[in-house]
């Protein structure tokens, strides 16, 4: 099963799901910390990816943002872009022509722990972008991008550049490289009982009776 493949069959499913899933094969608690919100056209929208890790720092000097711009050229594609900060900078890490940099380099989305502008762009842009709230204030002053490509921690879980990335508007989840084929198999299977299970409480059934038909609840 190729890259492609597997970022496919990921797509169905749910962070829910996939957060279930890597903590019943014994990988830890895997989900971000609450407080993303979806800013793009579809609230109930699903996206995937290979993690391409920024990482920012809180600083007050009004630094250049050469690094930044080079973070954005180094995107790959079908990636996601995990922008990890070592605090709240008060101020957005995203905007408008981040998304359109990132976009045409054919990434995925972007999980962003920080503020996000720009939105007259953003939005009509239709990218996949979840932040912890929006902010007109710019970068300079604020923080520095320090690095990119590299291990980070996102809102309390280790982020690797190979890690797979999902996102939808539950929350973020992060699958450790590696191990992505067994959490999809095992999210497959368990989704299979989760709908029979739905369409078997639709249909009047007993839930006791249905959990111990299924497993699911």
């Amino acid at each position: 099963m190729n890259r492609q493949d597997i970022l496919a069959r990921y797509e169905p499913l749910y962070a829910a799901l996939v957060s279930d899933a890597v903590e019943a094969l014994g990988l830890g608690a895997r989900a971000a910390a609450p407080g993303l919100a979806p800013f793009h056209t579809q609230p109930l929208r699903v996206a995937v990816g290979w993690a391409f890790p920024v990482e920012i720092r809180q600083t007050s000097d009004r630094v250049e943002i050469d690094r930044l711009l080079a973070a954005v050229a180094a995107v790959p594609a079908d990636s996601m872009v995990v922008v990890a900060a070592d605090r709240d900078v008060r101020g957005a890490l995203w905007g408008g022509l981040m998304t359109t940099g990132v976009q045409q380099r054919g990434a995925r989305g972007a999980v962003v722990d920080g503020g996000i502008r720009d939105l007259h762009q953003v939005i009509p842009a239709d990218f996949a972008v979840w932040a912890a709230y929006r902010s007109p204030l710019d970068i300079r002053g604020r923080a520095e991008v320090v690095g990119h490509g590299s291990p980070v921690t996102f809102r309390g879980v280790p982020v690797n550049p190979a890690d797979l990335v999902f996102a939808d508007a539950t929350g973020v989840v992060v699958v450790p490289a590696g191990h992505e084929g067994a959490v999809l198999e095992y999210c497959e299977t368990r989704r299979r009982d989760e709908v029979a299970t739905d369409e078997a409480l639709a249909a009047g059934d007993a839930p006791s009776a249905v959990y111990e038909r299924y497993g699911a609840f």
